[in-house]
C-alpha cells in the first residue's frame, strides 16, 4: 500500500507542477521529497549516523542547494511552457464564456438523462448511449475544429 500511495503522490505532484509551475521552489521541494522517497535512496538512508530522511531534506532545502539547482534548470523552456499553458487556459476560458449554456446546467442534464437511461433501460443502453455520444462529439470536433486545441501547433 505505501508504494501505491507514493505512486499516487508522484502523479499528483506532476499534475501540480504542470498546472502551477510558476513557483519553482515548490517544484523543487516536491522533487526533493520524491527523490528521498525513491527506493534506491531509501536503502542508503540511515546507514550512517545523522544521515536520515529529515536531515537530507533539510540539507537539500538550504538556500545554497536550492539556488544552485533552480539556476541549472532550463528556465527559458519552463517560462515558455508557463506562458503557453496560460494562453491555453485563457483560450479555453474564453470558449467556455462564449457558450450559451451554463456548464452546471449542462452537466446536471447529462447526469439526469444518464440516470434515467440506466434505471429504465439498463447498463447496456447506457453504454451504447455513451459510445454514440463519444463518436458524435469526436465527429463534430473533427468536422468543426478543436476550440481549445494544442497551442504548440500555432508556434
Amino acid at each position: 500500500m505505501p508504494r501505491l500511495r507514493a505512486w499516487l503522490e508522484s502523479w499528483a505532484a506532476r499534475a501540480f507542477d504542470f498546472v502551477d509551475g510558476e513557483d519553482k521552489s515548490a517544484v523543487y521541494l516536491r522533487c526533493v521529497q520524491f527523490a528521498v522517497a525513491a527506493p534506491a535512496t531509501e536503502r542508503l538512508l540511515g546507514k550512517r549516523t545523522g544521515v536520515d530522511r529529515d536531515a537530507v531534506v533539510d540539507r537539500m532545502m538550504t538556500a545554497r542547494y536550492r539556488r544552485y539547482t533552480i539556476l541549472r534548470c532550463p528556465s527559458q523552456t519552463l517560462d515558455r511552457a508557463i506562458e503557453d499553458l496560460a494562453a491555453a487556459q485563457h483560450k479555453c476560458e474564453r470558449a467556455a464564456r462564449a457558450t450559451q449554456w451554463d456548464w452546471r446546467v449542462a452537466c446536471s442534464l447529462v447526469a439526469a438523462v444518464s440516470m434515467v437511461l440506466l434505471i429504465f433501460s439498463g447498463l447496456l443502453a447506457l453504454l451504447i448511449a455513451v459510445v454514440v455520444a463519444a463518436v458524435s462529439m469526436t465527429a463534430l470536433f473533427i468536422w468543426r475544429g478543436f476550440p481549445c486545441g494544442p497551442t504548440w501547433r500555432s508556434a
